[in-house]
């Protein structure tokens, strides 16, 4: 079974059922799943590709193909993993880890 990778850049995370199992495709983040899948659900390596627009619902009639074609292209289809961006500078392979809060009870004042 060959993979590729699917990056979701779009606007909001896609949720998709294929095969009985629910397959999330969070936003910027790459996911892998079997070519056959990348075929069914995105329409990857074929030339007609209304039908998984119809069944994403990108596109409902013949007059939404343009618009439905720019909103799948928004999902990237790779062979090799992409890197993630990285917020670390260059030289600096750690993260700070954040300094947990002091555990303050309850306080319970009486009434005089």
């Amino acid at each position: 079974m060959t993979t590729v990778y699917v990056t979701n850049r779009g606007e909001k995370a896609l949720i998709q059922n294929y095969a009985f199992k629910d397959y999330t495709f969070p936003v910027n983040e790459p996911v892998e799943i079997s070519v056959e899948m990348a075929r069914h659900v995105f329409g990857y390596e074929q030339e007609n590709k209304l039908p998984a627009m119809v069944m994403l619902g990108l596109c409902k009639s013949t007059n939404e193909i343009e618009e439905g074609l720019v909103k799948l292209a928004k999902f990237e289809i790779t062979q090799d993993k992409p890197e993630q961006n990285r917020f670390l500078s260059p030289g600096d392979d750690s993260v700070t880890p954040l300094v947990p809060k002091a555990h303050r009870g309850r306080t319970v004042v009486k009434a005089a």
